[in-house]
């Protein structure tokens, strides 16, 4: 079941007068309705969820077969990123993945902290980070008692049709200390709400994705479940050439194209200083103490 509105509704991100219409389709569903609260900001999905049978088979993989083999660009990139931002609260932790995916952060940690486990609904992922002998579970009843110093989860939040219970869980397997880290994609995503990149939106509105967050909503949901001393930042995945390949030609993929030869890491660092300047990076992380 769908909790979306009730969720936002309950801490004041939305009701049936402050919201929108944003869009009357997803790019995988022709006819699904996508709301923007104009108060808050918040874009949701208040009717649908795709079910945790899909998330289970990994249906909606555009390759299903492949599991194992070299990580694409995209996936080398955020592991290596998230793993330079975590590196200093992992270091010699216990920590808990939740939503794994097939382990491209996990196998990186695993390197520097203490113990590292993971929960992935996904079955073949799950089995084949096993086979890499680590420790990973279907769900929180699995992982009993157990308590960590770091909880992480890279992009699954907005995937909760119940948020606050599922984020309320995995609180309570936070040490007295611990803490947890989050990121989500941005509902202030520069070509979203900025340029209004129509073919953007097209393809960034996902019927999985229920929820693109704003800093405000992402802490109200933390603080609900009794989170503290919450400090949410603005991060920038995708650089001006990916930027810059939607705006000329209306497509993914300028990371990777001839428009990438234009930019360098200080191009890219100022870029996304920039776009942090605007409240309009593509994602947020939130780190919060228990």
């Amino acid at each position: 079941m769908n909790k979306i509105y009730s969720t936002l509704q309950k801490l004041g991100l939305t009701s049936k007068r402050s919201r929108i219409k944003f869009s009357k389709k997803t790019r995988d569903k022709e006819k699904q309705n996508v709301w923007l609260d104009k108060k808050s900001g918040v874009i949701y999905i208040d009717d649908y969820y795709v079910g945790d049978n899909e998330y289970e088979l990994g249906n909606y993989r555009d390759n299903k077969k492949k599991i194992t083999g070299d990580p694409s660009f995209e996936r080398l990139e955020d592991a290596n990123r998230r793993i330079s931002f975590c590196k200093k609260f992992i270091k010699n932790k216990t920590i808990l993945e939740f939503g794994c995916g097939n382990g491209d952060f996990l196998f990186l940690a695993k390197r520097i902290s203490k113990e590292i486990t993971g929960i992935e609904l996904q079955t073949d992922y799950r089995k084949y980070i096993q086979s890499k002998k680590i420790k990973c579970f279907r769900n929180f009843e699995e992982l009993e008692k157990k308590k960590f110093d770091v909880i992480l989860s890279f992009h699954v939040v907005e995937h909760l049709p119940d948020p606050i219970n599922e984020i309320k869980k995995l609180r309570t397997f936070l040490s007295s200390k611990g803490k947890i880290i989050i990121e989500v994609p941005h509902a202030n995503d520069f070509l979203l709400t900025h340029a209004k990149v129509e073919s953007f939106k097209d393809f960034t509105l996902w019927s999985q994705h229920l929820i693109l967050h704003t800093k405000d909503s992402l802490f109200k949901l933390l603080k609900s479940v009794g989170f503290k001393k919450i400090n949410i930042d603005g991060i920038q995945r995708y650089n001006i050439a990916n930027h810059m390949n939607w705006l000329i030609n209306n497509k993914s993929g300028g990371h990777k194209s001839y428009l990438a030869k234009l930019e360098n890491r200080q191009i890219k660092k100022e870029y996304a200083n920039f776009l942090s300047k605007l409240n309009a990076n593509d994602t947020l992380i939130a780190i919060a103490d228990k």
